[in-house]
């Protein structure tokens, strides 16, 4: 009798035992602007301008020399460094919402060179190594390029305190932005210290 009632039982919740492993959550894909193309690379291509929920789309300037607005930067989630090191904004979708959501904007690219990131270098902008005389280089307007393409002038670049040039860097500390971006690599800086030139480095194997 025992055995008949689990019996019953079991037949009772099998098929909602079954509906539940078979049923899966649903989520809502992204979409993004038809239009973007005019300024944007996106990768991968979204087909129909949709983009599946959990995908990662990396968005770059489409025009050569053309780096992201000055607004861009104040997009909850974009990130600055990103811009700088590698010129893309990575882009996620989470159940219908695209985080960060550049796309709320219409214009996302400008002329120019991006700006270096604030917690990593010491920035001088648009002074000549001749006369030393400030020109506006650096530009704050929303819809500009942070840098303004002026190749007659020096940008200065050097680490913030506790950064340091990485290992093997060959980057310059004076950059130029030209009509193509800037005409040089600048230096890495990341975190961490220099080791001193007049370091005993046998005493410190020894001690260590």
């Amino acid at each position: 009798e025992v055995v008949m009632l689990w019996s019953t039982a079991l037949l009772l919740i099998l098929p909602t035992l079954i509906k539940g492993q078979t049923e899966r959550p649903t989520y809502s894909s992204c979409t993004v602007p038809k239009d973007y193309e005019k300024q944007l690379n996106i990768i991968p291509v979204p087909r129909d301008n949709k983009v599946e929920h959990g995908q990662t789309i990396t968005v770059l300037c489409r025009t050569s020399g053309y780096t992201f607005m000055n607004h861009m930067y104040s997009v909850n989630g974009v990130s600055a460094t990103d811009i700088f090191f590698f010129s893309y904004i990575l882009i996620t979708c989470r159940d219908g919402a695209l985080q960060p959501n550049i796309f709320l904007q219409t214009r996302w690219c400008d002329k120019g060179c991006t700006k270096f990131p604030e917690n990593y270098y010491k920035v001088s902008y648009g002074f000549t190594t001749q006369s030393r005389k400030k020109n506006p280089l650096r530009q704050f307007g929303k819809l500009h390029a942070p840098v303004s393409a002026n190749p007659l002038y020096v940008i200065s670049a050097s680490c913030q305190d506790g950064y340091t040039t990485v290992v093997g860097d060959n980057g310059s500390k004076e950059v130029r932005c030209t009509e193509t971006g800037y005409n040089t690599q600048p230096i890495i800086c990341s975190a961490g210290c220099d080791i001193p030139f007049n370091v005993d480095y046998d005493l410190l194997n020894k001690s260590a």
